[in-house]
């Protein structure tokens, strides 16, 4: 294997590991039956985002928090819809770029 095959396939492997170590998270209100919902952006797995960053999302423009029980039910968690088509793309262009490189490099050795 050569080199540039090494580095797209590293490339393409540290892709898909930043991005299941950051995945896209999301929350839906549990009071509106799916109908309010957001993203809240790539977070390190370990630090998902709070419940009150995720009201925060919901609702930008309200005054204050509302009271601990309501904001216990904002919770974040992965958008797994998000990181399956995020991680189907990576392996896509990994395997194109791999693809078209070795067509190329036969058509190079043939002229």
């Amino acid at each position: 294997m050569k080199t540039i095959e090494r580095s797209i396939l590293a490339a393409t492997a540290v892709t898909l590991l930043l991005l299941f170590l950051y995945p896209p998270f999301m929350c839906i209100d549990p009071e509106s039956r799916g109908q309010v919902h957001g993203t809240l952006g790539h977070h390190a797995i370990w630090e998902a985002p709070t419940t009150e960053y995720a009201f925060r999302a919901l609702y930008p423009n309200a005054q204050e928090l509302p009271n601990a029980d309501r904001l216990a039910g904002f919770e974040a968690r992965i958008n797994r819809v998000r990181l399956a088509i995020y991680a189907l793309t990576v392996a896509l262009i990994g395997s194109l770029a791999l693809s078209m490189l070795r067509r190329f490099a036969c058509r190079y050795r043939r002229s």
